[in-house]
């Protein structure tokens, strides 16, 4: 008599086949007689480790002399190291469970970018290349200084990057950032360095993540004035996932801010449409558990930048709404004048690459958020040595000249399309300004001062000016983000060692030089100066 057992066929996946973190198809068949007595397949069940198993969906497949059962099931490995069990176990009426094991793994755990930039470059660029490598590592630096870091970290969550690849034998590089879990494997990271403090995914999974994302489409614009010559058009994409990620790493800080004022903040949702709107939703209870709903909106689209023909982003209007179970009009105030800036803030965190922090801020979002994107350098002046050879001579002192086609939502996220283009520099161009105070009403050693270097078209030499106080032999250098296109130095006064109470007079002054990288016969040069007046009264400093 022939065994009743079940036969178990297991057709994919293989052994030690690589299933990816995503979920994956198990298929495959089983067989027993059949005669006068055939057997019955209860149930096929498929388990990944520890994990609860699934039922596979079965398909009877007729045939006279056999049981034939083609199953297929789906699963997902969603936590642990390599390698990972996969059983598949046949029930039946036999009495006896039929069962087979295999390895599988992972392998590289992908994830979609959370900011991305696709770029159609005028000439090739190489992100290997010492220039590129140095531009993504400022980038990288002034991410890891952002207190974004740490509150993203509260939440298990780390930031990566960024990546640059060249996608294909064309122009076209990609980079790119990520939001991951904190327990990504560390063997797919490159681990922070002192070029790039934040961990960087290894070159292949990177590439790999890079597949994830909708493949590039980007126009290609015309270049604006004062550019004489494309250097690229780019498309960039932040999803509404990594918006939703910011709002719950700064979750704790307005739950706190909410409480003060009797608020319960139960929950805090971003939503974007197809139209322009980024729409924050935050839900919560009133003192007497009143159920209450506040709505910002904020449209996005570009402007002017005044005195030049370039558009950069802009946010175009705001509105806001409170739904509650009674007349609080007092709420819909105090929501505007508390949510309102640390929405602003969120797209500041997500699209700025820049420090705002999560305090008090005055106005409406829109002063907050285009007060921010109207800071955004649409001229960024730079050194030659990045430019191919051929244009060097060209362009002893370039700038990129950026203009925006676009700035606006799709439904998936926040999207802008623009050019940046080819511009050169003169010394006729050259401006810098010093801001800072003038006056001290009462001063005495220690007292705070801070001094803002702000410059337009200049890049100096080590991205450093020097700065200098009369009747002091020896200067300083204060450094210069080249990105912003500023820098900040607090000076001590050198009042004498028993400074009588009156007015002491000085001059605070910044200069630089700027060497042409492929000629170092020419320069550029900027300077400026402030007269300050301190006043020592012999009292407390205020």
């Amino acid at each position: 008599m022939p065994s009743r057992v079940p036969t178990l066929v297991v057709s994919s996946p293989q052994q030690y086949a690589v299933v990816g973190s995503a979920p994956f198809s198990v298929t495959g068949q089983v067989t027993a007689p059949a005669g006068t007595e055939p057997v019955g397949i209860e149930s096929v069940t498929v388990q990944i480790d520890a994990v609860p198993a699934v039922n596979a969906t079965l398909k009877h497949i007729p045939n006279r002399q056999l049981v034939i059962v083609n199953f297929t099931a789906t699963v997902q490995i969603t936590s642990g190291t390599d390698p990972h069990t996969l059983t598949v176990t046949v029930n039946s009426d036999a009495g006896v469970p039929v069962t087979k094991v295999l390895t599988v793994t992972a392998g590289p755990r992908l994830e979609a970018p959370a900011v991305l930039i696709d770029l159609v470059t005028a000439y090739s660029i190489d992100p290997s290349k010492p220039d590129v490598q140095k531009y993504l590592s400022s980038i990288a630096k002034r991410i890891e200084s952002m207190s974004l870091i740490g509150k993203l970290a509260s939440i298990n969550k780390v930031v990566v990057g960024p990546s640059a690849l060249q996608v294909s034998e064309t122009t076209t590089p990609r980079i790119g950032l990520w939001i991951l879990d904190a327990n990504f494997p560390e063997n797919e990271l490159q681990q922070p360095s002192q070029d790039f403090p934040l961990p960087r995914l290894t070159l292949d999974v990177a590439a790999q993540s890079f597949g994830l994302a909708p493949p590039p489409n980007v126009p290609v614009l015309p270049f604006v004035d004062p550019a004489s010559l494309p250097m690229f058009s780019f498309a960039l994409s932040v999803p509404t996932g990594t918006l939703q990620l910011i709002l719950d790493a700064m979750m704790p800080d307005l739950v706190s801010k909410a409480a003060e004022k009797d608020f319960t903040l139960n929950k805090a949702t971003v939503q974007v449409d197809g139209s322009g709107a980024v729409t924050t939703v935050f839900s919560g209870l009133l003192p007497g558990s009143v159920p209450t709903t506040a709505r910002l909106t904020e449209d996005l689209g570009i402007s002017q930048r005044p005195g030049t023909v370039q558009h950069m982003p802009a946010v175009v209007s705001s509105s806001n709404s409170v739904s509650a179970g009674s007349d609080l009009q007092w709420f819909a105030g105090w929501f505007v004048s508390l949510f309102v800036p640390k929405v602003g803030l969120l797209l500041l965190a997500a699209l700025g690459l820049v420090e705002y922090g999560v305090g008090e801020v005055s106005g409406a979002v829109t002063g907050v958020l285009s007060s921010f994107l109207q800071r955004l350098p649409a001229r960024i002046s730079f050194r030659n040595k990045g430019l191919p050879q051929s244009l060097q001579a060209e362009f002893p002192f370039p700038m990129a000249v950026a203009n925006f086609a676009s700035f606006s939502t799709d439904g998936s996220g926040i999207v802008a399309t623009g050019e940046i283009g080819l511009g050169g520099r003169d010394q006729s161009m050259v401006t810098v300004s010093l801001i800072g105070p003038s006056y001290f009403p009462n001063y005495t050693r220690g007292v705070e001062s801070a001094y803002n270097v702000v410059l337009t078209h200049f890049e100096p030499d080590d991205d450093q000016m020097n700065w200098q106080i009369s009747d002091v032999a020896r200067s300083l250098t204060v450094a210069i983000d080249s990105f912003w296109q500023e820098g900040y130095f607090s000076p001590d006064f050198p009042l004498p060692a028993r400074a009588a109470p009156g007015k002491y007079h000085y001059t605070v002054s910044v200069s630089g030089t700027e060497t042409c990288a492929s000629d170092v016969t020419k320069t550029l040069s900027g300077s400026a100066s402030l007269s300050v007046t301190v006043n020592v009264t012999g009292g407390p400093p205020l």
